[in-house]
Order: C-alpha cells, then structure tokens, then sequence
C-alpha cells in the first residue's frame, strides 16, 4: 500500500508540472572592461574583460521582475608605464575579480531594453611589480541595462562600483563594461 501512494503522488506531481514550462534560464556572458582604480597607488586605467554565468531564479510581480544569481570574473590590467615613470615600474599592473551575487532585472519594455541591478560580494587580487600584492574582499553594486538582438543573443552596457580591501581602506574600483550575453535557451 505505502508503494502505492508514493507512485499516485509521484504521478500527480508529474502530471502538474506538464501545463508549466521551465522559467530557469541560464546565460553566459563577456563583456570588454575598463577599470578605473580610484584612490589606487596609481589611478589609472585598467583594460581587460568581464565573463560570467547568469542563472535565472524565479519570477515576481506580475512576471516583471527576474531574481537571478551571478557568478562574474573581472580581469584587467596595464601594460604601460607609470606617469611618472618610476624606476624599477615595468609594465604588468594587475587587478582579478570573482564575485556573486543578486541580480534584480525588469521585464523588456521599451525598445526591448531590460534595466538591472545588482549586488556583489567576493574576492579581488591587485597586483603591481613596485608596491604591493593585496588579497582582500570585495564588496560592492552594479547597474546595467541589457538589449535583446535575438532570441539568444543580447547585446549589455553596465557599470559597477566596489570597495575593495576594506579592511584596510585601499581601492575602490570603478568598471565601465560593454559586451553580449548568450542564453542557453530560446526566449
């Protein structure tokens, strides 16, 4: 009898799930970047990329709004020399990024464009060959807006302001992207 019930009650659970279709949505994105070191040893200019995993979660008010979560990669750098220069200084200034988190969008309204926010929490790794080589967490917001081209390609502008180390009150990046995003399923 008790393998009965398991069986009815795996059958109406396949037979309600038939009429609904899966919301999940999964994208890869890569986007070119420009990071800007504000307070840095430097405060220059770091050109790099920007890729990541989009993992749609659910959809609330009305279907107008998507909660995703993030997983992104920032790598940038400089390859030229410090103005002024300074002795010893070759090229090879380095800042890496991995963060998670939160992503509120609203459904595509107006010429297909789709707003964001975001929230980011992870590590950040600045390097440069003169003055120092720091580890420390990384938290910070992003802003962008998305442009749908086709049913899998979206064409993706955003920015993005973290405080990085802190602990001890270093850097606060600021990243300037532009890139496309690829859906792994038709919309």
């Amino acid at each position: 009898m008790k393998q009965a019930s398991w069986l009815v009650l795996l059958i109406f659970v396949a037979l309600l799930g038939q009429g609904r279709s899966a919301q999940a949505q999964i994208a890869l994105y890569g986007a070119a970047s420009a990071n800007y070191l504000n307070n840095g040893p430097y405060t220059d200019f770091l050109e790099g990329g920007s890729a990541g995993i989009l993992v749609d979660l659910g959809k609330t008010w009305h279907s107008r709004i998507t909660l995703s979560a993030d997983l992104q990669g920032d790598f940038v750098y400089n390859n030229s020399q410090a103005n002024p220069p300074i002795p010893g200084f070759t090229a090879g200034e380095m800042y890496d990024a991995v963060t998670i988190g939160p992503r509120l969008t609203l459904a595509p309204r107006f010429y297909k464009l789709s707003p964001y926010v975001q929230g980011n929490l992870g590590f950040a790794r600045y390097h440069d060959p003169v003055t120092r080589s720091i580890t420390d967490n990384l938290v910070g917001a992003q802003a962008g807006v998305t442009r749908q081209i086709t049913s899998r390609f979206d064409a993706l502008v955003d920015y993005s302001y973290s405080y990085y180390g802190y602990n001890f009150g270093f850097y606060h990046p600021q990243t300037f992207s532009i890139g496309a995003m690829y859906h792994l399923t038709k919309r």
